[in-house]
């Protein structure tokens, strides 16, 4: 496949993903977005793989689900250990878990 074909395949398909993964994403378009390019870019590199056994549209949407998915996953995963490393937080004189847990990312 040359560039200019994935080029038309983007131009083609990006407002039909974009509109599949606002509707993943209740909306919100900066993730949405985000997704948006994730998913182009796995099907950039996978493309090798599509059979075309189904259509191009149900490809990438799989790819963006997956996306969507993944992004959960990790976000949960971070989470998680935000709340491990406040388990395992010392008290201090004076502070407590809600005070150390101001500066924990999750």
């Amino acid at each position: 496949m040359t560039k200019n074909t994935f080029d038309e395949i983007y131009a083609v398909h990006f407002l039909y993903v974009r509109k599949f993964l606002l509707h993943l994403c209740n909306g919100n378009e900066y993730t949405a977005d985000d997704l948006t390019q994730e998913t182009f870019f796995q099907a950039y590199k996978s493309i090798h793989r599509f059979e075309g056994k189904c259509r191009i549209e149900t490809w990438l949407c799989s790819i963006a689900f997956v996306s969507k998915y993944t992004l959960l996953r990790n976000i949960r995963l971070a989470w998680n250990f935000g709340k491990l490393r406040q388990s395992y937080l010392p008290q201090r004189a004076g502070k407590t878990q809600k005070h150390i847990r101001k500066g924990v990312w999750i």
